[in-house]
């Protein structure tokens, strides 16, 4: 088969490959194929963060609640920022995998410029030191189901009538309880969301 070379490039129609690409794929080398050629997609490896989903909060919501979360996965959920009907602190709960929201069997250790507490069968945590009328905040969830799973929150909120930071970390306690987490329900100590957004992303295996 005569290749044309035209512009000091060789084009893809001279080139024997197995199949047709699509955006993104690089050009591998495979023995077994026509030509010894095919376009393949190229693998991100372990630890890359992969996108589900960029959620905008709209009216007036007392809460901000995500369920589903696959079990056995580590996920990062970020809220750039939140916006507030007063300047308060915000509060959270767990859910498990049955989208139950829990009120006990977990513990929980609070780091922030002012409190520093152990706490276990918490019907809610509070993230005290860190109110205001925007928060913005950062949650690494790990979901295993009948482990000791955890999770940790950062909050470092900006604007207006804003002080202070907090760093909760905490987990279920495996021996009494057997789901691990299957999301997230936050919400002010008191008035509602006024606006906002948050992302959500899972850690990838391979």
């Amino acid at each position: 088969m005569a290749i044309t070379i035209s512009g000091d490039g060789i084009p893809e129609s001279s080139l024997q490959i197995s199949n047709a690409p699509t955006n993104g794929q690089f050009l591998s080398a495979q023995s077994g194929d026509t030509g010894g050629l095919t376009w393949a997609a190229a693998s991100s490896g372990g630890g890359a963060m992969e996108f589900v989903s960029k959620t905008t909060v709209t009216g007036t919501p007392s809460s901000i609640d995500i369920t589903g979360l696959d079990d056995d996965s580590v996920y990062k959920i970020i809220f750039p920022y939140v916006t507030l009907s007063a300047n308060e602190f915000p509060k959270f709960k767990m859910y498990d995998h049955t989208d139950t929201l829990i009120s006990a069997d977990y513990c929980y250790r609070r780091e922030d410029s002012n409190v520093l507490t152990v706490a276990n069968a918490a019907t809610e945590i509070n993230g005290y030191g860190a109110s205001g009328e925007t928060w913005n905040a950062e949650f690494t969830l790990v979901t295993k189901a009948g482990a000791a799973s955890f999770f940790m929150q950062q909050f470092a909120p900006s604007g207006d009538s804003s002080t202070g930071y907090c760093r909760v970390s905490g987990c279920f306690d495996d021996t009494l309880y057997a789901s691990g987490i299957g999301g997230l329900s936050l919400y002010p100590n008191s008035g509602t969301f006024t606006g906002g957004q948050y992302r959500i992303y899972k850690i990838k295996d391979s």
